[in-house]
């Protein structure tokens, strides 16, 4: 879903996405703190907003509820040119 953009109504309340458009292909594992996701996409010259989409998606996502803290989930994104740093959420 995050790859098909905001839908009218969010575009409306001015959101907005940095990720290219289309439905590549998406990997999710979880594990405690830990998120990993694959994409069947190039991941290396995402701007730095659109990779804060992704981590920050996959870190809401995440298994580690415990006290709403959210900042403790590492995410790492791989693509088809490579991985990003593992990364945390800062919101």
């Amino acid at each position: 879903m995050l790859f098909r953009g905001p839908d009218e109504s969010e575009e409306d309340a001015g959101f907005w996405s940095e990720l290219p458009d289309g439905k590549p292909a998406v990997e999710v594992e979880a594990d405690g703190r830990q998120v990993r996701v694959r994409l069947g996409t190039p991941v290396g010259r995402l701007s730095t907003l659109a990779r804060l989409q992704l981590v920050c998606t996959a870190a809401h996502l995440g298994p580690a509820r415990t006290s709403g803290v959210r900042e403790s989930v590492r995410v790492t994104v791989r693509g088809s040119d490579g991985s990003m740093e593992p990364s945390v959420c800062p919101l």
